[in-house]
């Protein structure tokens, strides 16, 4: 059998940086799936309410989306230049889904790794030895 490689060492503020940054990046997921649908509702019926709310779902989507990106990247110690380009993507409607996406999979892959339990929320603080980390 082969070896599994080391673990690297664990930096609590940066995994705690990636933990955090994963649940803006969740709730930035769902909102930007919410503003495609309202914005597909509005499409069809014409209704400037259904627009209206869209766009608002849309603005609060890209604040939480850059405020999750910037965390995440931190944690995961993205160069700066790298943060930057992400974010500059989620501004672009499809792109920014899959970006976000794909680095919330790094995330929950750093999350594990690191020893975190991962659910659909992202993942919960760990308590060891009644402290949280």
């Amino acid at each position: 059998m082969s070896e599994q490689p080391p673990l690297p060492p664990i930096d609590n503020k940066l995994t705690e940086s990636v933990r955090s940054g994963q649940r803006f990046l969740i709730l930035g997921i769902a909102a930007n799936i919410g503003c495609f649908v309202l914005n597909h509702m509005a499409r069809a019926t014409k209704d400037p309410f259904f627009l209206g709310v869209s766009g608002l779902i849309g603005l609060f989507a890209i604040i939480i989306s850059v405020l999750g990106m910037l965390r995440v990247g931190k944690g995961l110690r993205f160069h700066v230049a790298s943060r930057i380009g992400l974010c500059v993507l989620l501004f672009v409607p499809l792109i920014s889904l899959i970006t976000l996406l794909i680095v919330n999979g790094k995330a929950t892959r750093h999350l594990r790794a690191t020893g975190y339990t991962v659910g659909l929320l992202g993942a919960k603080k760990q308590k060891l030895n009644n402290t949280i980390l």
